[in-house]
């Protein structure tokens, strides 16, 4: 038996300092000083100002832990069910290994909103809802914030829409895709600097798909529009009021919107070298 003890508690010691590797990154690599969470809990744990969180693969389902509080989450029920409200953060990265996805089960909840939050980037991550849901809701809800990036990103629907802007500075999204959403593609009110590159935007509607309201300098480059819908209702791909200039549209494709207008303020909207091809409103 004193032969085996030492082995045994070599073994425990291998067996403890791997399960704190795997709650934070090593010093090398892409993900160093990273803290990797594996549920919903410890996710919304890790969200405080300075925070560095690699989710790992797997679903994280947030309604789950409603009712969960900290300094900077609390909840907002708009109908069926708790909604993620974050306030107060900054300098966060939120970054997802492959297959890393957050989620809503409320139909008319927002999978994230965020308020008066200054400098967050989220890499490599799939939010989305569990059921399509109308009248309310969406994926990603940003108001009063700055300094906001998201990068190789998924947003589907089964929300209204994909992203609303509510007094936004300084936002960038590239390499991202957002799609299925059962109203339109997104909402921006009242932002400035907003860059959309290399980003894909489909199968989405029914009404006025991009809403852009009292914002200014807002760049759609590179871009890949297809197979979108709507009708006479709210018919339009681009729906502008009350902007205040540098609103434009360059390098994107359109193929395939059964989209019955393209803008229904062509003066307001910038456009150059885009293609267009199968689209209802050619």
């Amino acid at each position: 038996m004193r032969i085996f003890l030492p082995i045994l508690l070599t073994l425990a010691i291998g067996l403890t300092l791997t399960s704190c590797k795997s709650r934070r990154s090593g010093k090398n690599g892409p993900n160093a000083g990273f803290e990797r969470v594996e549920t919903a809990q410890e996710f919304l744990q890790a969200l405080r100002p300075g925070a560095r969180i690699l989710l790992a693969t797997g679903d994280y389902n947030l309604t789950e832990m409603a009712g969960m509080t900290t300094s900077y989450l609390s909840w907002d029920d708009p109908y069926d069910g708790e909604e993620v409200h974050l306030a107060n953060l900054s300098n966060v990265i939120i970054r997802g290994e492959d297959g890393a996805r957050l989620l809503a089960v409320p139909r008319y909840a927002w999978v994230l909103r965020f308020d008066q939050c200054n400098n967050l980037k989220f890499e490599n991550v799939t939010f989305g809802h569990t059921e399509e849901g109308y009248c309310l809701g969406g994926v990603l809800a940003f108001e009063g914030c700055t300094g906001i990036s998201i990068s190789e990103c998924n947003l589907y629907g089964s929300g209204t829409e994909g992203l609303l802007l509510n007094g936004v500075v300084d936002f960038k999204m590239e390499d991202s895709r957002i799609y299925e959403c059962t109203y339109d593609l997104m909402t921006v009110n009242g932002s400035r600097n907003l860059l959309f590159e290399n980003c894909s935007f489909t199968e989405t509607g029914q009404f006025n798909l991009i809403n852009l309201s009292a914002s200014e300098d807002v760049l759609f480059d590179e871009c890949t529009f297809s197979e979108n819908y709507n009708e006479n209702f709210m018919p339009y791909f681009f729906y502008l009021e009350g902007n205040r200039g540098g609103i434009a549209v360059r390098n994107c494709t359109f193929t395939e919107n059964r989209v019955q207008k393209f803008v229904n303020r062509p003066s307001e909207l910038e456009l150059d070298d885009n293609d267009f091809e199968g689209n209802d409103f050619d």
